[in-house]
């Protein structure tokens, strides 16, 4: 009867664990799910344009990006304006090697997905995008274009946290 009891709690704790995990993720504009959920770490927010401390400008190219690693500070604020310099779309991604690793993987389930999220823009050849971040403690994060094959190519980069 016991063992019944703990497998019981068990299977229960389990379920709900499961369903508070769920409830947590959110669909984009699309009413797709997306696995890069920045509440599992605590790198900072989106911030509002008028925050914006500092600007980097980066260009898509269509094998990689103009840089390769962007210093920060913690508690920075960025505006990035990303430029697509190619002939191909792109798309300028923030997020963790495992979060940018899990949305290559849904990318190739879903190679034609636009994004206008805060971590992640789409951009088709010639366009502009501005995308505004502010920067915490986290010291893996990332920039990738996920479209299938990108990333493979090189179109990928690092934020390298800096002390003040």
């Amino acid at each position: 009867m016991r063992e019944t009891l703990a497998s019981i709690a068990i299977a229960t704790l389990t379920l709900l664990a499961a369903a508070s995990s769920a409830s947590a993720a959110e669909p984009d504009q699309h009413g797709h799910m997306h696995s890069m959920d920045h509440r599992m770490h605590q790198p900072a927010q989106s911030a509002a344009p008028a925050d914006s401390l500092r600007t980097v400008e980066i260009e898509a190219r269509d094998t990689a990006f103009n840089t390769r690693a962007i210093r920060v500070h913690a508690g920075l604020t960025l505006r990035l304006v990303i430029t697509n310099k190619g002939e191909l779309r792109h798309e300028f991604a923030i997020g963790t090697l495992v979060e940018q690793r899990a949305h290559r993987a849904m990318m190739r389930q879903m190679p034609d997905m636009k994004h206008a999220d805060d971590d992640m823009l789409t951009l088709e050849p010639g366009e502009t995008r501005v995308l505004v971040h502010r920067f915490g403690l986290d010291t893996d994060m990332t920039f990738a274009c996920n479209i299938p094959g990108h990333a493979e190519a090189g179109m990928t980069g690092r934020f390298v946290l800096v002390q003040p």
